[in-house]
């Protein structure tokens, strides 16, 4: 009988510590979240100007031309003037097909943002 109460009381022991280690970090994870709440609203706080700025300039690179290129044997994302570096990828050019490996290499123009990042999701991993 005398067992069976301490094994019964170990266990309860042991769930009421697992409790705390679980309730202590779910309460971090809240206080990070506010953090990074707090930090996306300081940093959305800028004047009007600069946002206005910013929602232009977003608007322009929707509405930007793209050529790809080559670097290192992987595609590489240049913006209109075929020299300013927009993005690296990690889409290997040998893992393209041959038509594809042909117009990349010859600089692919591409109209959009939208048409680019669906070249991309078509040809990554």
């Amino acid at each position: 009988m005398r067992k069976s109460i301490l094994s019964i009381g170990y266990l309860c022991a042991v769930f009421l510590i697992m409790a705390g280690f679980f309730y202590s970090y779910h309460l971090g994870e809240e206080r990070e979240n506010d953090e990074k709440k707090q930090k996306a609203a300081v940093s959305f706080s800028g004047s009007s100007e600069s946002l206005i700025e910013a929602a232009v300039e977003a608007d322009a690179m929707e509405k930007a031309r793209f050529v790809l290129g080559e670097e290192d044997g992987r595609i590489l994302v240049l913006l209109e003037d075929g020299h300013t570096v927009y993005e690296y990828t990690d889409i290997r050019i040998s893992d393209l097909p041959e038509s594809v490996q042909e117009e990349v290499y010859s600089g692919k123009t591409i109209e959009n943002a939208a048409e680019l990042y669906s070249f991309l999701e078509n040809y990554s991993s």
